[in-house]
């Protein structure tokens, strides 16, 4: 169970990145992309599970608490730009 769990997480990934791909360009095939995106759920459970103790040694570590924080932050910043980008649309001159 442990050799395989970093592959089934990396084919995960894979899915939802394809599930988000999906859904971007092809809405309308709403099986497809939702069968990608669970699948893909799926499986980076399977690997959080199967490798419980390294994902928490990982997210212990001074980098990943600096990272995790710098993410939320462009996160944030995006979303304020996109929200002065939805006002200034919705309301020309």
């Amino acid at each position: 169970m442990s050799r395989t769990a970093p592959w089934i997480g990396a084919l995960g990934a894979g899915a939802l990145l394809a599930g988000v791909f999906l859904y971007a360009t092809q809405p309308a095939r709403e099986a497809a992309w939702v069968a990608c995106l669970v699948g893909g759920l799926a499986g980076i459970g399977w690997f959080v599970v199967a490798r419980w103790a390294s994902v928490t040694r990982f997210w212990q570590g001074r980098s990943a608490k600096e990272g995790t924080n710098s993410a939320l932050l462009v996160v944030f910043v995006l979303g304020i730009l996109g929200a002065i980008n939805y006002i200034a649309s919705n309301h020309p001159k």
